[in-house]
């Protein structure tokens, strides 16, 4: 549930910021600003802005949204773009509030919490709660106000994002010769990275003797019920033979660690697989140990990436490509069943080790041994460095819980 402004945040300047494209509209578009923030107490200007990939959205039910007073915002690649939008933004923003997926944010949600008042809950996932409530006839928004009348920004072609007015103008901007040129130079990206619904398959011209990584976001993508965790190593090392891979592999699960039954972490070190606990799951975590990899294994390299497919924006994708890694595809791959069914192979008896590593980035300690692993992450040094990394609130509701 949405919870009340207080006084002050009631006359506060609030901005909305809509992901049209994973939340769209439930009922008439033309009531959408009205609905929000309507019944909560945030009767100070109110700016909501409308975006995602805008061609792909009706233009009856553009015309509606834009003609209520919300600016329309056309980003090239969607979803992927909310939290740049909302960063480039942000300075002009006392209140915030997010209606779009809540995977997007997985991996952003502490960090934007520590330096922005954000409307919980963060993000909303949906226009329903809002259209939905308001059962009666909608009133005249007399409590809210635009800060200027509405507009629209087309970052396909606009890099410093300067807004225009008028719904015409954007119907003919999207229709025109420049402005489909300038989003056919932005295809071929969107065609490397098309790839993510197909099924796992290497890209041409790879060196199949280079070093190979696979990140697998564990969190994200957990073991699949009913399958043996022991069986993963074994699992991905045979799906990366079949494909003719020969060289160096190394297999690190990351995440928050403690969330994970023993048991599944028991069964994952002993196949060869090294664990990286970490604070926070997403792409945080994920980008910097693949930055680490990448600054230590320059091309050629192979990375294979095993995670939600919503943290991983079309911009990291490309960058590392035009860098020379292969990354294995689709990048990522957002789920471990494709590897198990891939596999009629039988466990290996006398196979298990414990020479993996494991490394705590909370405390930045390392070590092997799964048994000196358990004993780390619940030991009162291990609950001490946590605290550095946790909300002060949420600091001090756990320092009451350390022995």
């Amino acid at each position: 549930m949405m919870k009340k402004a207080t006084q002050e945040e009631g006359v506060a300047v609030t901005w909305v910021f809509w992901d049209m494209n994973m939340c769209p509209v439930p009922t008439d578009p033309s009531v959408v600003r009205g609905c929000i923030l309507k019944k909560n107490g945030y009767c100070g200007p109110l700016n909501v802005t409308a975006f995602g990939k805008l061609g792909d959205v009706p233009t009856n039910i553009l015309r509606k949204v834009y003609s209520s007073g919300i600016t329309l915002h056309n980003v090239p690649y969607g979803p992927s773009d909310t939290a740049n939008l909302i960063s480039e933004w942000s300075h002009q923003c006392n209140i915030i509030m997010v209606i779009s997926n809540a995977k997007i944010f997985a991996y952003q949600s502490d960090f934007l919490k520590s330096r922005f008042n954000l409307i919980e809950p963060f993000p909303n996932d949906s226009l329903e709660s809002f259209c939905l409530a308001d059962l009666g006839e909608l009133e005249e928004d007399e409590c809210s106000e635009t800060g200027e009348s509405a507009f629209w920004i087309c970052s396909v072609c606009n890099y410093h994002n300067t807004p225009i007015k008028g719904f015409e103008n954007f119907t003919a901007h999207l229709s025109s010769t420049s402005h489909q040129h300038n989003l056919s130079e932005l295809l071929p990206i969107s065609y490397e990275l098309g790839s993510l619904s197909s099924p796992l398959s290497e890209p041409p011209e790879i060196n199949l003797e280079a070093v190979t990584w696979v990140f697998w976001d564990i969190n994200m993508c957990p073991v699949p019920p009913g399958c043996d965790p022991r069986r993963v190593g074994p699992c991905i090392k045979r799906f990366l033979e079949k494909k003719g891979y020969s060289g160096p592999l190394t297999i690190t699960a990351i995440g928050v660690l403690t969330n994970v039954p023993f048991d599944i972490l028991g069964g994952v070190y002993p196949s060869g697989i090294a664990l990286n606990n970490v604070y926070e799951t997403g792409l945080s975590a994920s980008s910097d140990l693949i930055y680490d990899f990448t600054d230590s294994n320059p091309p050629p390299a192979n990375i294979l990436v095993i995670s939600d497919a919503k943290n991983f924006d079309s911009d990291y994708a490309f960058e590392l490509q035009s860098e020379g890694y292969n990354l294995l595809q689709p990048f990522p791959c957002d789920s471990l069943e494709s590897f198990f069914l891939a596999d009629s192979g039988a466990l290996e008896k006398g196979k298990c080790s414990e020479s993996a590593l494991w490394i705590c980035s909370v405390c930045s300690h390392d070590n092997q041994g799964f048994k000196n692993f358990t004993t780390h992450v619940t030991s009162r040094r291990h609950e001490q460095e946590l605290l550095d990394w946790l909300p002060g609130n949420a600091r001090f509701l756990s320092r009451e819980n350390i022995p």
